[in-house]
């Protein structure tokens, strides 16, 4: 008798710890859908989420543009920011050139004219029928001789700008400042005897 009772037992418990087994087993596996990730399994908010990140991460690598090695000219932007590197080089003839500019001529060390390979100076920049002459300032006059203006300068208070990688011509950053307005009045005006009426300019 004591050997049934004891096998019914053993019936039982073996009964029991199976039960325990599979609901451990069922609540581990279950899964919602959203909320916790179960079994490695993400949520569709975490999935949603990662693929926002990664959108917003190859959007932000599409707005920038790394210019190192490029010449300014090939953005054609013609703004004044676009054509500096750094805070010492301003790439003048790109500049020139994307505001309307045929040439910008380089002169020698007597002030010759020269190819830009051996020149030291800026010397003018060619706008249609005006040529634009890196003076103190600037002057401003028709190839025909018909009207000539000197822009003139305030008082220098910065160092010298390169404005070319092929020789060692400089200008100031208030003679690059006043060049804009300069070419503004030109593009404006480029049939006026005096394109530069009416502008900040202070000429005669």
């Amino acid at each position: 008798m004591k050997r049934y009772i004891a096998l019914f037992a053993a019936v039982i418990l073996m009964a029991t710890l199976t039960a325990c087994g599979n609901n451990t087993a069922a609540d581990t596996t279950e899964y919602h859908g959203e909320g916790q990730v179960q079994g490695g399994i993400k949520s569709d908010e975490e999935i949603e989420n990662l693929q926002n990140e990664e959108q917003q991460s190859q959007n932000q690598e599409a707005e920038y543009v790394d210019n190192t090695g490029n010449e300014p000219d090939a953005y054609g932007t013609g703004n004044f920011q676009d054509y500096w590197e750094g805070d010492d080089y301003f790439d003048i003839e790109a500049y020139a050139l994307a505001n309307g500019c045929s040439h910008v001529n380089w002169a020698d060390a007597n002030l010759d004219y020269c190819t830009k390979d051996v020149a030291v100076h800026c010397r003018s920049l060619t706008f249609g029928k005006w040529e634009i002459a890196a003076t103190a300032g600037w002057t401003v006059q028709r190839f025909d001789g018909t009207a000539s203006y000197t822009v003139l300068l305030d008082d220098v208070k910065t160092h010298p700008i390169s404005v070319s990688k092929s020789n060692p011509s400089t200008l100031s950053l208030e003679q690059l400042q006043l060049l804009v307005t300069i070419l503004e009045c030109l593009n404006n005006n480029p049939d006026s005897m005096d394109p530069l009426n009416g502008s900040s300019l202070n000429y005669y």
